[in-house]
């Protein structure tokens, strides 16, 4: 931190050949991270699937199905964030103002000096990825089977209890018969998506 702020605020001298003295100003602009140690870095909360999970809006998760349009969204600004700051540092529990706010804490670069902290951290390409495409991408394959043969989550359930699990898999088996809420689930899609395809009989 103390080597990041001493090249802001002295910034770099270099010589040209020629003799002539050249000076670069340097700034913290980006920082790049996964979701979770950014959040961690920014003083926001660390779990994604509750209260108000995202560092650039106010949208609470238990809400997240009826937000189709980021216009939908209340954004973090600098004053918004000041205030939730702000009832840290008067005392109000951080477990309150993280359950009401996603905020825990001060970002760790807040001692360095026009940063813009609530935009230093760029999205997460592989999470989103992972989380928000391939999820979709899997339940638009899963649709494409069941369209066009019989595979209904009976049929699936019939499946599962007769897959043969690897050895790295076993632990993560269902106990459960499935029902459609597991299809709101990546690692249940994944492991459908396998199920359904490998065997054969319901894609070709």
């Amino acid at each position: 931190m103390n080597d990041i702020k001493t090249l802001q605020e002295d910034n770099i001298h270099l010589i040209t050949k020629d003799g002539s003295p050249l000076k670069f100003h340097t700034q913290l602009r980006l920082c790049t991270a996964d979701n979770l140690f950014a959040h961690d870095l920014m003083g926001m909360q660390t779990n994604f699937n509750t209260g108000k999970f995202s560092r650039y809006c106010m949208a609470d998760y238990d809400n997240i199905n009826m937000l189709s349009d980021y216009t939908l969204c209340t954004p973090r600004t600098p004053e918004n964030h000041a205030q939730h700051l702000a009832l840290l540092s008067s005392g109000t529990p951080q477990h309150q103002v993280r359950r009401d706010y996603g905020v825990a804490g001060r970002c760790v670069f807040s001692e360095i000096p026009n940063i813009d902290k609530l935009h230093l951290f760029p999205p997460d390409v592989m999470y989103d990825f992972m989380e928000g495409v391939v999820p979709v991408v899997i339940c638009v394959a899963l649709n494409d089977v069941i369209a066009k043969s019989n595979l209904d989550i009976l049929s699936l359930n019939s499946l599962l209890a007769n897959f043969t699990y690897g050895q790295c898999d076993v632990r993560n088996r269902y106990g459960a018969e499935l029902t459609t809420n597991h299809l709101r689930n990546l690692r249940s899609l994944l492991l459908l998506l396998e199920v359904a395809f490998g065997s054969g009989k319901y894609f070709h």
